[in-house]
C-alpha cells in the first residue's frame, strides 16, 4: 500500500510503501528499483533538495540522497542518541531555501524540533506534541496543527511561537499554505478552514521579498493567540421557511433563536425571536395570508407568532398567538390557506387549533402509523392524510373527516408499505407525488417517484389509479426538495439538483439534472433547504444560507432507464 508518492527532478517516482521499503521508478525508462527494506511507515521528500526523509518507528529519521542513491544522514533526537530509545516522529517538513539546511520534526513524546543536517546538530526545540506540520513558501512560518484542533504558528529556524488559534476540538489533518505566505488552510473531519492571522501581514510587510536575509535576524512580533468559532460549532441553523416575497428566509437555530435571511446573498438581515431555554428549533412553518411564524423546538414547544415590519423594513413580533407544549415529539406542522387553523401532528397525535383569541383546540386524532399531511393541491379547505396505503381527505374549519373511515387508495401503494419518505402536493399539476425508497434482494437501494391524480382523491372515491411512475433513476433519490410550477425537485445520492416534469408525465422519458452542490453539505446529517417560487434554491451549510440563483436554467437531459405512463403499467399489470 502506497503512503507517499512524490517526483523528483531526475523524472523518477518515489514511492512509499506500508510494506517497510519504498520504491524509485524511472518514468523515462519504466523501470523501478526498490531500496532500503525496513520498517519505514512515512516519508517527506523534497524535490530541490533531492532528499527523502524516511521515518521509522522508533529508530532514527534516515535522510535519503535520491541522486547517489546512499543515506546522507542519520537524524538522532537529542538525548536519545544510543541511551535511550527513539521516539517516533509524527510529522517532517523540510525548510524551502537551499541554504538553510534545515528539518523540522514532530515527535509523538511531545517536542518540536529543528534539525540542521549539513553540520548535524539540533537547532531549536519546543515542547508541543504536534500531529501534522507544513511550512511557508519564504520558509519564514512552521504551522503545526494537533489532534484538538489547534494550530501553532513558529518562526521556522528559532521556533518562537507567533500565534495560536484555537477552534473546534477536530483532528487537523493536512495544512498547506498558499503562495502569498499569507494564508494557509487546514483539513479536519469534512471540511477544509481558511485562515489569514494578522500575525502573517506583519511578517510579509516588515520583510524584503527579495532578501535572503535568515528568518532569524527578524524582530519577531509578539505571541497572538486566537480563539475562533468554526461554523457549525454552535448556532448553526437547523430549520428553514420562505416568506411569499421570494426575497426573505426565516432560520431556526441550534440555540432556540429565529432570525431573517436575505434569498440575495443568504446574510442574516436581523434577529427576530426566540425559543428562551427550550433548545433548537428544528420545525418552521410560514403562513402568508395572515403572516404568522410557527416554530417548533426539540423540548415539542409550539410557538406561533403574528409578524408585521415596520416601513423601515424591521422585522418585528406583533404578538404571541399561541405557546404550547405536546406531550411527544413533534413530526410535522401546517397551517391553513386562511391562517385560522393550525395542525400539530405527534408520534402518537394530530391536533388542530382554532388560531382566535382563545387558540382552542378544535380536534385531535389519536394514531401510531407512519403518516403524513399534505395540502390538498387545488382545495384550500381540504387537507390529505397519507396512511396505510390510503389518502384520507379532511376539512380544515373542524377538522372531521370527509373521505370515509376506509379512505381512497392509492393503487401501487401498499398498506403496509412504510418505504415511501416523503409526499408532496403539486398544484400547478394537481399531483400528490411519493418518493419510495426500497431494497432489493441483493441489498441495493432503488428509488422512485409515484404520481397520482388528485382529482380522484374526494368523498365518493374508493381509489385512485396510479397516474405515472419513474424508477431505475441513473442515481437513487436523496431527498425531496421541493416544487417549482410543474417540476418535482430533488437530491440524487450524487449530489445533483434534479428535476422531473409533473405536469404531463405520459409523455417525460428524461428528468433534468441541473447542478450539484457539495456532498459534505448533507453527509452523515438532515440536509436543510427551501425552494421558492421563483425557483430559488437556499441550502444551510452550519450557520450560513447558500442559496442558488438561475441554477434551473443549466438543463441536463437525463434518460430513465425505466419511465411508465398508467397505460404502460395496467398493461404490465394486466399481462
Amino acid at each position: 500500500m502506497t503512503i507517499q508518492l512524490s517526483r523528483s527532478p531526475q523524472k523518477k517516482v518515489l514511492d512509499g510503501k506500508e510494506s517497510e521499503s519504498f520504491s524509485y521508478y524511472a518514468t523515462e525508462i519504466g523501470s523501478s528499483e526498490t531500496k532500503n527494506p525496513n520498517s519505514a511507515w512515512n516519508a517527506q521528500f523534497s524535490p530541490d533538495l533531492n532528499l527523502l526523509a524516511i521515518i521509522y518507528r522508533n529508530r532514527p529519521i534516515i535522510l535519503w540522497d535520491v541522486a547517489l542513491r546512499r543515506t546522507s544522514l542519520q537524524i538522532v533526537k537529542r538525548g536519545s542518541d544510543g541511551v535511550y530509545e527513539t521516539p517516533n516522529a509524527n510529522a517532517v517538513v523540510f525548510h524551502p531555501n537551499l541554504e538553510a539546511h534545515l528539518i523540522a520534526v514532530a515527535y509523538n513524546d511531545g517536542d518540536l524540533v529543528v534539525h540542521n543536517f549539513r553540520i548535524d546538530q539540533q537547532t531549536a526545540s519546543f515542547p508541543l506534541l504536534a500531529q501534522t506540520l507544513a511550512v511557508s513558501p519564504d520558509g519564514r512560518t512552521l504551522a503545526t496543527g494537533d489532534t484538538h484542533g489547534i494550530i501553532h504558528l513558529f518562526n521556522f529556524e528559532t521556533l518562537r511561537l507567533s500565534y495560536r488559534i484555537t477552534t473546534d476540538t477536530s483532528r487537523i489533518q493536512d495544512i498547506v499554505f498558499d503562495s502569498s505566505c499569507l494564508r494557509f488552510l487546514d483539513i479536519r473531519d469534512d471540511r477544509c478552514n481558511v485562515w489569514e492571522p494578522s500575525v502573517l501581514v506583519v511578517l510579509k510587510e516588515s520583510s524584503d521579498d527579495t532578501s535572503t536575509e535568515p528568518c532569524s535576524e527578524e524582530i519577531p512580533p509578539p505571541m497572538q493567540r486566537k480563539d475562533a468559532r468554526h461554523w457549525g460549532s454552535e448556532f448553526y441553523i437547523s430549520a428553514i421557511a420562505g416568506h411569499q416575497d421570494n426575497c426573505h428566509l426565516f432560520g431556526g437555530r441550534s440555540d432556540g433563536s429565529v432570525a431573517v435571511f436575505t434569498t440575495e446573498t443568504g446574510s442574516i438581515v436581523q434577529e427576530l425571536c426566540s425559543h428562551a431555554h427550550s433548545g433548537r428549533v428544528h420545525l418552521l412553518d410560514w403562513n402568508e395570508s395572515k403572516s404568522l411564524l410557527t416554530s417548533i423546538d426539540v423540548s415539542w414547544r409550539i410557538i406561533c407568532r403574528k409578524i408585521s415590519r415596520k416601513q423601515s423594513g424591521e422585522w418585528y413580533t406583533e404578538r404571541t398567538l399561541l405557546d404550547r407544549c405536546t406531550r411527544n415529539a413533534i413530526l410535522q406542522v401546517l397551517t391553513n390557506q386562511r391562517g385560522d387553523r393550525l395542525l400539530v401532528s405527534t408520534t402518537l397525535t394530530d391536533i388542530v387549533w382554532n388560531l382566535d383569541a382563545q387558540c382552542s383546540e378544535i380536534n385531535r386524532f389519536t394514531q401510531q402509523e407512519k403518516r403524513q399531511w399534505v395540502a390538498h393541491p387545488t382545495n384550500p379547505e381540504l387537507l390529505i392524510l397519507i396512511r396505510g396505503g390510503k389518502a384520507f381527505t379532511f376539512e380544515w374549519t373542524q377538522f372531521h373527516m370527509t373521505s370515509g373511515e376506509c379512505g381512497v387508495s392509492l393503487e401501487s401503494l401498499s398498506a403496509v408499505d412504510l418505504g415511501f419518505s416523503r409526499v408532496v402536493s403539486c398544484e400547478q399539476a394537481n399531483k400528490i407525488a411519493a418518493v419510495r425508497m426500497s431494497k432489493g434482494n441483493n441489498g441495493r437501494k432503488s428509488s422512485e417517484i409515484q404520481l397520482w391524480d388528485a382529482v380522484h382523491i374526494n368523498s365518493e372515491a374508493g381509489g385512485t389509479p396510479l397516474c405515472a411512475r419513474y424508477e431505475h433513476f441513473a442515481y437513487d433519490i436523496n431527498a425531496i426538495l421541493g416544487v417549482v410550477e410543474s417540476s418535482l425537485l430533488f437530491l440524487d445520492s450524487e449530489s445533483w439538483v434534479c428535476s422531473v416534469n409533473v405536469g404531463n408525465p405520459k409523455h417525460e422519458k428524461f428528468y433534468t439534472r441541473h447542478f450539484f452542490i457539495p456532498f459534505t453539505w448533507h453527509r452523515n446529517k438532515d440536509l436543510v433547504y427551501y425552494v421558492t417560487a421563483s425557483g430559488r434554491i437556499a441550502f444551510v451549510v452550519g450557520e450560513n444560507v447558500v442559496v442558488f440563483h438561475h441554477g434551473l436554467q443549466f438543463k441536463v437531459p437525463v434518460p430513465f432507464a425505466r419511465a411508465e405512463s398508467i397505460e404502460e403499467v395496467n398493461r404490465k399489470e394486466d399481462g
